[in-house]
């Protein structure tokens, strides 16, 4: 009796657990590179083909270059999670270059402060904070990039209205808190 009622509450915690989060595999180049899970209410977009024609590298017919994960709180705050593989990067420091002209582009205003070296779960990692404008609003900004397998560089952008990071601090620690390197 007791074993029945302690699989029942084991089984009771993982489904519990389960129903909390959901789990986010990204993979590049045909392997799985790193995983994440985002909290239940959240929204997910992994539409990646419009992301791409957006930044203007889509090719008809060609794999895509840019594949954005975005993710958002479904309550319409105004936070917004971006992690892809940055492109022909192998090295924090190609990831570092890539950013410059790509923020430089959407964020003219952009001020960071000093790159962090950083251990993100066991990959190196380079964490940069800031403050930029978007669309007319004064914005936070983290952005992280980190290395999840040699060779390859992945960056993840925090972009959230000033302090409303604090309504939701506990759920975006636990996003970084799961973020792994597969494979």
């Amino acid at each position: 009796m007791t074993k029945k009622i302690l699989s029942f509450a084991l089984l009771s915690l993982l489904v519990s657990a389960a129903s909390q989060a959901q789990q986010l595999v990204y993979e590049h180049d045909d392997k799985p590179l790193f995983s994440i899970e985002f909290p239940n209410g959240w929204d997910i977009d992994l539409d990646f083909k419009s992301e791409a024609i957006e930044a203007g590298t889509f090719v008809e017919g060609e794999p895509l270059e840019i594949r954005i994960v975005e993710a958002n709180p479904s309550d319409g705050a105004h936070i917004w999670i971006g992690l892809w593989a940055v492109p022909g990067a192998a090295t924090l420091d190609d990831g570092v270059d890539y950013l410059t002209g790509l923020n430089a582009d959407l964020f003219p205003d952009l001020a960071l402060g000093e790159p962090e070296e950083r251990d993100l779960n066991g990959m190196e990692a380079i964490v940069s904070t800031g403050t930029a404008t978007l669309d007319g609003e004064a914005v936070e900004m983290i952005i992280t990039l980190f290395q999840p397998s040699e060779g390859t560089v992945a960056v993840g952008f925090y972009v959230g209205a000033v302090d409303v990071w604090r309504d939701y601090e506990a759920e975006l620690q636990a996003m970084v808190d799961s973020l792994r390197p597969v494979g």
